[in-house]
């Protein structure tokens, strides 16, 4: 399925092509539009905390949970916490190895 480009990205591509711009100018508008890529396609951290972020400023994403009215799509989403619990279950996998591995060593002596 051929993925088609939006009217703000085609501009710019056709910007970026322009030989007359200066190469910096260039790196900036790319690095802008990979930046609003990443967060359209990020399904998993807090949107208020990366658009605070983008600004400088710190949010805990707790917060954005506990105002139901106002909880941004990511904090709503059943797949951001399936997707974090499943980060959390691969985040004890190398624990289990080390154990296995040392009491396996300790019945072997």
């Amino acid at each position: 399925m051929k993925r088609e480009i939006p009217k703000a990205a085609r501009f710019l591509l056709i910007y970026l092509a322009d030989s007359s711009s200066n190469y910096d100018a260039k790196k900036v508008h790319l690095d802008n539009l990979y930046r609003m890529v990443a967060y359209c396609e990020n399904a998993i951290d807090c949107r208020r905390a990366q658009q605070l972020q983008y600004f400088g400023e710190s949010f805990n994403s707790q917060l954005c949970k506990q105002n139901a009215r106002a909880v941004c799509d990511n904090c709503s989403s059943k797949v951001r916490s399936e997707l974090l619990a499943e980060i959390e279950r691969v985040q004890l996998v190398p624990g289990i190895i080390c154990a296995t591995n040392s009491s396996a060593l300790s019945a072997a002596v």
